[in-house]
């Protein structure tokens, strides 16, 4: 680990990810937890300070209920609302004769107990459910008898396969696939599904185009809608000025394939140097999408609620608002701020 940052030296206007430099602002809410096993540690921490927590719970019952997380706001869809799509989708194009590949967690647990029965209800036979680790797809091993198994039902004569999992497990999946068809020179014909756990455009790094090139697939995605100015932020991002992104230097070197020049540092050899200029509109969408993704959205969606609440919760304030030399709220205690 480097050395702690000078919270006195930075006082907040330096973004560093996971630390809070302004030892002056006030917490009064939390946004995240990248999936339901994330959120239930976080809220079992917050609950206690009565911090409101706007996370992803729907893979964990424990979130849903209110005496043992009072502070916690789910803010992904229902998982029975993307069961039912499924279902509707498999009837408009009458297959009646799928598999299941979920991931090993709690999230693939929840999704298959979820599914499973509605899928009975409509007389749709379920021929296998897999659920193979991370490590399986990881590093696969055409040898390796979990990975035979889970080939031979992928092998099986169903119509169609649907994937569950989080980005990192269905591309882990989807490379091992065109690993498994090249090696074998076989094809897995099958109609893929994924849901909305996954996003394409998070997986955009180049060397990977390959192991989806000949990937074809429906897709479930999380609803968004138009953002304002958030075309007008996409054409002024440049690596060279990143106004605190630590992270958009790194993203643009792997997305134009070249290398932001750094002051002092000679460039690798016979390496683009990047100009900044480049085009955002130009990358696929295996790299990039102009459009707000699904969960993005979703969390743009959770700050302007908390931005409601905390306004509501000012205006019930009896003494209305005082505000410190740094704009902080001073009144507003974090379990005032409520949502419905």
């Amino acid at each position: 680990m480097g050395p702690r940052p000078d919270p006195d030296k930075f006082e907040g206007k330096q973004f560093i990810p996971n630390y809070q430099c302004d030892r002056q602002a006030k917490l009064v809410s939390i946004i995240g937890g990248l999936d339901s096993k994330i959120s239930k540690q976080m809220a079992t921490i917050l609950g206690v300070f009565k911090i409101p927590q706007l996370g992803f719970k729907s893979a964990d019952p424990v979130l849903s209920d209110t005496d043992s997380s009072p502070s916690f706001y789910q803010i992904d869809p229902q998982d029975t609302l993307q069961c039912m799509g499924l279902v509707r989708l498999l009837h408009y194009f009458q297959w009646n004769w799928i598999g299941i590949v979920a991931s090993d967690d709690d999230n693939g647990e929840n999704f298959i107990r979820s599914l499973t029965p509605i899928l009975a209800q409509h007389d749709i036979c379920v021929t296998f459910t897999e659920r193979p680790t991370p490590e399986l797809f990881l590093y696969p091993i055409l040898t390796d008898e979990r990975y035979k198994q889970v080939l031979a039902a992928l092998q099986s004569n169903a119509q169609v396969a649907i994937l569950s999992g989080d980005s990192n497990v269905i591309q882990n999946f989807i490379t091992s696939v065109s690993f498994f068809e090249e090696q074998t020179h076989t094809s897995l014909d099958k109609v893929w599904i994924l849901t909305s756990e996954w996003e394409f455009a998070v997986e955009g790094f180049q060397y990977q185009w390959w192991s989806v090139r000949n990937f074809h697939a429906l897709s479930f995605t999380v609803h968004t809608g138009a953002v304002p100015g958030f075309q007008s932020f996409l054409r002024d991002l440049d690596p060279y000025h990143p106004q605190g992104d630590v992270f958009l230097p790194d993203w643009w070197e792997v997305a134009f394939n070249c290398e932001v020049q750094k002051s002092g540092q000679t460039p690798e050899e016979g390496r683009r140097i990047c100009t900044g200029e480049e085009k955002l509109e130009i990358l696929p969408a295996s790299v990039f999408e102009g459009s707000m993704a699904g969960h993005s959205y979703t969390v743009y969606n959770a700050v302007y609620s908390v931005a409601h609440a905390l306004h509501a919760a000012c205006s019930r304030s009896q003494r209305g608002l005082k505000w410190d030399s740094k704009k902080s709220l001073l009144n507003v205690k974090p379990w005032q701020v409520q949502f419905s």
